[in-house]
């Protein structure tokens, strides 16, 4: 073993044990019949290191250790006894019994071992680890003390894990006829607990004879025989019994189980006997005063207490169940002495009026005299005797509360509200709070109990946080209800600690009932922040005091939620709900639940709300049904009958409807009301003359102005309209990011021809800042909104514009040779032609009201083919005049001058018209275009806000050359679809189709044509700054024509390329 402190190998061993012998034999030293001797000592000297260690491990309760020391040692030496006894005790001290009784019976065979083994047996019994089939085999093999001592164990381990009659049962099972004393004492005890009087006395009775009894079984066996009543057993015993007390406890037990069997004479028979053998004495006087208090045999009673000089009062309290004049006689006999409290005990149990007021006490007793007397009165109904000797003044509560109760129990509560109070100033507690309350209720003295709380928490709460008992709260929320002024004077700092002290449903019903009457924002904000939200265990109370709170603080949608949570338990909030649900905007909802409770309407003011939900709602049928609800000549009523009548056609009621309300001093609210009603009446005269009454009557009232003067910056009159330019300018201060406004003074300043003040106004607007709040959609007409007016900057920031375009046309005009004759081809070999424009505005009066008025230069370079350039030269310098600003009419005068460079050139394929080289002509022109179709979605400009869109326009140009008399005018209409190129450049792409027709009047010679065809458009815009949209755009085309009729083109089909740039 490894944990050995000594492990001598089989070797070693053998060579010590031979040493020993050998040097013994060789010295002399061993006897020639010594050599078993010897071998005794070696093994006591090989296993002495072994028991050494076990010793001290077994000091430590290593028990463990010890087990395997022994064992190890007994492989070696199986018969060594200190192993053994050493190993028995490891196993037991490891609660191993079954090892350790295993191995003591190996070492039972001497007195010693057979008690170890006949204990640790005992011992297993005891503990309840042997089966009954074990202990019979040990029974077997036991001796017979041995054997009653496992039995005693066995039994006594069944009655304490069960009970003793399961241990007597299985004794008498199986050892009934056993005459062991130990064993029938055993017997007797456990028929004892069971209370088996016969078996106690089977166990006992045998053995009194032979004096095999001592005091306890002499006791039991006694108490047998008294429990059965029979004393001839009882005279049969005494004899055994040695010491008197001994006997005088059977007598006496035997006396008090006969009275209470109510064996009385049976009783006094047995006291006489007693007497007769021990002679009188007090302990027989002390029987036969039992005996006479269990017969109620007052005389006898009286007699003897007397004789045994037992004290008054304790008589008195015998004769108090049994003879209550003669108890009430002695009483009144007896001396109080030092025992005033039994005496008053006794004088209010005999209701002893006499004693009680012939024997004044002392203090403090005479307190308890008065009540104990007052009682009395109470019970003979002498109600006024009880009040006189509980005076209200008297200085001891007790004698103020039986004054309280006694008015209380007769319903005097007006009195007994006076005698609570006392008490409440003596003792200010929550229970003198309650009574005192209760009688306040009784009394109907709300006010006095609401400040009687109120002053109450005032003075607990400076101290301690505590809650008001449950019935007090119940009647201050009930008194509530009954005296709103008072609440209504309350103050914040009283109403912060009441509400503490209320739990949460008394809280919640009394911040419901109180938010109604106050108007001070700051103390519903103090109240409601007493009351959170109840979420583990949701209350209708709470919640209906939390939506009052939300309603007051402006949260109508939140008070909503909470209403329609009290609705599904209390059907009588639903008007709450309505006007919540109405205030929060819900007025579907809100109509719903007015349908839904059968369409009554509780009171004006729902009606009002309800016809208001119903006008939104564009229910005019409801509305008609609460129209009757509604008085009239009220103008929120007027206003929405007003409405109704609108909705039915009857503008000559609604007007005056309207008119009735603006002629009964108005709010604004029902000014702006009668306006709008005014408005779609379609007199908007009048709409703006009540608008501007009103503003006057309020000139400081912001909206009103902001109103005013956007509705006068939208007259149709240029001067009526400026009027609005103060009124919007003060507006601006107030609101320098509304949008509206802005705009509308960049146009108010544009009316009033004062463009820098206009690009300001547009350059402020264009600097506001983002709102990214909005949804998708309105970010996007943000976006082009402000693009709008970048462009509108871009527009006034400039006078000049550049224009160059390059064209190369599919055929070109065929040319008039002489004498009204055609040339000898009237098909053209095509043009090609590069011109340039500038136009510069010359007023800002024009320009700012959407007009115009520029001068303007231009040139021109023809060729007659693709390839030929410069033919023609010209140039002209005009005036343009734009005279209408919703209309995209230009009038253009100018001096036009053309110079041909060369004469007719011919070729294989060409011929031009004979004139001479080096030719030119001035002549004046007169022209006119115009564009239509093309404003709004469908004009040609960038979108911010899409990705792609429709285009198109009709163009339309005429002009008159005035000293030719020549004539040329066109017709275009063209529409497209374009799309924004997928690259970070704003790039467009537009496929389109045209039809168009031109026309030519040359000395009286008219010619047409009729083409169409279709187009590809590459537009790209730059020259952009933070303030100007693309002021630039280079436009690139390419269209194939199609000549449909017509002698100016001879129908000629052909490709027409161009590019253009616009600076």
């Amino acid at each position: 073993m490894n944990n050995l402190s000594v492990s001598p190998n089989s070797h070693s061993s053998f060579w010590v044990k031979n040493m020993f012998v050998a040097a013994s034999i060789l010295y002399g030293t061993l006897p020639v019949g010594g050599i078993s001797l010897l071998q005794a000592q070696v093994q006591t000297f090989e296993s002495y290191p072994y028991l050494q260690k076990a010793y001290k491990e077994e000091k430590k309760k290593n028990w463990p250790e010890v087990q395997a020391l022994m064992e190890h040692l007994l492989s070696r030496e199986a018969d060594n006894k200190t192993a053994k006894t050493l190993l028995i005790r490891a196993f037991l001290g490891q609660n191993k019994y079954k090892e350790a009784e295993a191995m003591a019976e190996k070492v039972s065979s001497d007195p010693e071992g057979s008690q170890q083994l006949q204990n640790i047996r005992t011992t297993m019994l005891s503990k309840g680890l042997v089966q009954e089939n074990v202990l019979s085999s040990w029974l077997k093999k036991s001796k017979d003390n041995d054997k009653t001592q496992l039995i005693n164990a066995y039994i006594h381990r069944l009655a304490s894990t069960q009970n003793p009659d399961v241990a007597l049962n299985w004794l008498e099972k199986n050892y009934s006829q056993n005459d062991s004393r130990a064993l029938r004492k055993t017997r007797s005890v456990l028929a004892e607990k069971c209370n088996k009087n016969d078996v106690v006395i089977d166990a006992l009775s045998p053995l009194l004879a032979s004096h095999q009894l001592g005091r306890d079984d002499l006791r039991r066996l006694g108490m047998a025989y008294i429990n059965n009543l029979d004393p001839v057993t009882i005279d049969n015993l005494l004899p055994f019994v040695s010491r008197p007390e001994d006997k005088k406890l059977l007598a006496t037990a035997f006396v008090f189980k006969a009275i209470a069997q109510k064996k009385g004479n049976l009783a006094e028979t047995w006291l006489k006997h007693w007497e007769n053998i021990i002679g009188h004495s007090s302990d027989i006087q002390e029987m036969q005063w039992n005996l006479a208090v269990a017969n109620n045999n007052v005389p006898e009673i009286i007699h003897l207490s007397g004789s045994l000089r037992k004290p008054c009062l304790d008589t008195v309290e015998v004769l108090a169940d049994r003879d209550a004049d003669a108890a009430r006689k002695m009483l009144r006999s007896c001396d109080i002495g030092e025992q005033p409290k039994a005496w008053l005990y006794l004088a209010e149990r005999l209701q002893d009026q006499v004693a009680l007021e012939n024997h004044p006490l002392s203090s403090p007793w005479e307190k308890q005299r008065r009540l104990v007397l007052a009682r009395i009165y109470v019970k003979k109904h002498q109600e006024e005797k009880a009040l006189q000797i509980l005076p209200l003044l008297y200085p001891d509560i007790d004698i103020i509360l039986a004054r309280a109760l006694l008015l209380e129990k007769h319903n005097r509560f007006r009195e007994a509200t006076i005698a609570r109070s006392e008490i409440y100033k003596l003792n200010p507690d929550t229970d003198s709070l309650d009574h005192l309350t209760y009688d306040q209720v009784n009394a109907e003295e709300y006010t006095e109990l609401l400040q009687t709380v109120s002053e109450h928490v005032s003075r607990s709460f400076s101290r301690h946080y505590t809650l008001l008992p449950l019935s007090v709260q119940d009647r201050f929320i009930n008194s509530l209800s009954k005296n709103m002024p008072l609440i209504q004077k309350w103050q914040a700092s009283k109403t912060e600690p009441l509400l503490a002290s209320l739990d949460y449903k008394h809280r919640a019903i009394f911040v419901g009932n109180v938010i109604p009457h106050i108007s001070s924002d700051q103390e519903i904000s103090n109240l409601c922040r007493m009351l959170p939200p109840h979420e583990s265990n949701p209350d209708p109370d709470g919640d209906t005091a939390l939506g009052h709170c939300a309603m007051a603080q402006h949260r109508p949608g939140e008070a909503a939620i909470y209403f329609s949570e009290v609705q599904r338990e209390r059907s009588d909030i639903w008007p709450v709900l309505v006007y919540a649900l109405s205030a929060a905007g819900d007025t579907s909802k809100a109509l719903e639940v007015w349908r839904e409770y059968g369409q009554i309407v509780p009171s004006e003011s729902l009606a009002t709300v309800l016809a208001r939900d119903a006008l939104q709602e564009k229910d005019f049928s409801s509305l008609r049904k609460l129209i009757p609800d509604l008085t009239s000549d009220i103008p929120d009523n007027d206003i929405l009958k007003a409405k109704l009548a609108l909705h039915d056609g009857e503008e000559r009621i609604a007007l005056s409807l309207a008119s009735h309300v603006m002629a009964s001093n108005p709010s604004i609210d029902q000014t702006m009301a009668a306006i709008q009603i005014a408005d779609k009446a379609g007199n908007y005269d009048q709409a703006l003359n009540w608008l501007q009454s009103i503003w006057e009557k309020y000139p400081d009232n912001a909206d009103l102005k902001l109103e005013y003067g956007m509705r006068v910056a939208g007259l149709p009159e240029r001067k009526k309209r400026l009027q609005a330019l103060p009124l919007l300018k003060d507006s601006s201060k107030l609101q320098p990011n509304n949008i509206k406004i802005g705009e509308s003074l960049a146009w108010l300043f544009l009316a009033d021809d004062d463009r820098p003040a206009a690009m300001r106004q547009l350059e402020q607007l264009i600097s506001l800042p983002q709102n990214f709040a909005l949804t998708k959609e309105d970010q996007k007409q943000q976006v082009q909104q402000r693009y709008m007016w970048r462009r509108t900057h871009a527009d006034l920031s400039r006078r000049d514009h550049i224009t160059l375009a390059s064209i190369w046309s599919p055929a070109g005009i065929g040319e008039v040779v002489g004498n009204n004759q055609l040339s000898s081809s009237r098909r053209g070999v095509g043009q090609n032609m590069q011109m340039g424009w500038w136009d510069h505005a010359i007023s800002d009066s024009l320009l700012t009201r959407g007009k115009g008025l520029a001068v303007y230069g231009r040139f021109f370079i023809d060729g007659p083919g693709r390839t030929e350039y410069a033919a023609y030269l010209g140039g002209a310098a005009g005036v343009r005049y734009k005279p209408f600003s919703r209309l995209n009419l230009n009038l253009y005068a100018e001096v036009f001058d053309q110079y041909t460079r060369y004469s007719l050139l011919a070729s294989s394929h060409h011929k031009y018209p004979t004139k001479g080289p080096n030719s030119n002509t001035v002549d004046m022109m007169i022209r006119a275009s115009a564009s239509f179709f093309d404003q709004g979605d469908f004009r040609n400009d960038w979108r911010e806000d899409r990705s792609h869109w429709n285009e198109r326009f009709l163009y339309l140009d005429g002009a008159w050359w005035v000293h030719k008399e020549y004539f040329q005018g066109v017709a275009r209409y063209q529409q497209g679809h374009s799309w924004k190129l997928p690259i970070n450049q704003p790039q467009t792409i537009m496929p389109y189709g045209f039809g168009q027709f031109s026309s030519q009047n040359n000395n009286h010679l008219f010619r047409e044509d009729f083409r169409a065809g279709a187009g590809i458009r590459w537009q790209y815009w730059f020259n952009e700054t933070p303030f100007n949209a693309y002021r630039s755009a280079l436009t690139v085309n390419i269209e194939y024509q199609r000549g449909l009729a017509g002698s100016l083109y001879e129908r000629a089909n052909g490709v027409l390329f161009s590019v253009g740039v616009r600076l």
